[in-house]
């Protein structure tokens, strides 16, 4: 019998340094080697979490903007996606640029940034319009210094068909001004970390009762919702708390690898 992990990176399977400790990785090798898959969901693009997934060990299945995509690294394979039309691409960037806004395009392995690239997968476009006209995107991350501008722009992206803001800055969430870089990012709105995790289990023909999810915040709300057995961590806003099935220790105190030894105490336990 298969079973199949779901677990949130940042603040999940990382401490609060940054971190994913020793006892994480042995956590995750061990579940792996006894016939668990153990997927890393993230809001990040797919070669980041291409990278964390080779650095922490975990499967070759991999879910990233917050689920708009789910790749098969072993096969090189996208076998799940969800875009946004390209339509609102243009309409988004648009009003993006007439406010001075920096642009992330989020497209296949890549991302297209129309100012500053902080990595080699981030290449500088010189007109946005042919790379919408070219790429599929499954994610547009916004960022301006100016809250008024920032917000004006949030305020009419939530009033669009198709789409979502799945995450933003916490001033901008609170609707506060600290002079501070606000940013936040769009996708299809009907993907989630959720949908993901419902579409891969059925993919690997694995029963809802050995689903497993760990997240720490309110876009692991939907994995959690989803998943057969849901954890979080002593620390979670109590909503988040109230709605999961296990309770672990905080991120800082191993709690990631503390749940993950005790879904392979149940494995095993179950194998005999």
């Amino acid at each position: 019998m298969k079973y199949v992990v779901f677990a949130d990176y940042d603040g999940t399977l990382t401490n609060d340094d940054n971190i994913v400790t020793k006892r994480t990785i042995n956590a995750i090798k061990e579940l792996i080697k006894n016939n668990c898959y153990v997927v890393v969901c993230s809001s990040r693009p797919r070669y980041s979490v291409n990278r964390i997934k080779d650095n922490i060990s975990s499967s070759g299945y991999i879910i990233s903007s917050n689920g708009a995509e789910i790749y098969d690294t072993d096969n090189e394979k996208v076998i799940f996606k969800k875009v946004i039309e390209k339509d609102i691409c243009l309409d988004i960037c648009n009003r993006a640029v007439e406010c001075d806004s920096r642009i992330v395009l989020v497209a296949d392995n890549d991302e297209y940034v129309t100012e500053v690239s902080h990595s080699e997968h981030q290449i500088i476009m010189d007109d946005y319009k042919e790379i919408i006209k070219l790429n599929d995107i499954k994610q547009i991350f916004i960022t301006n210094n100016s809250f008024a501008e920032i917000s004006e722009l949030k305020k009419h992206v939530l009033q669009l068909d198709n789409v979502k803001i799945i995450n933003e800055s916490l001033s901008l969430k609170n609707n506060v001004d600290d002079n501070s870089s606000y940013w936040f990012s769009v996708a299809n709105k009907d993907i989630s970390k959720g949908t993901s995790l419902k579409f891969l289990a059925n993919y690997l023909k694995i029963p809802n009762e050995h689903v497993y999810a760990i997240g720490n915040d309110y876009n692991d709300v939907e994995m959690l919702s989803n998943a057969g057995i849901s954890i979080c961590f002593d620390n979670c806003p109590d909503d988040i708390k109230q709605m999961v099935d296990r309770i672990t220790c905080n991120n800082n105190e191993d709690g990631a690898a503390k749940a993950f030894e005790q879904i392979l105490s149940e494995i095993e336990k179950w194998k005999r």
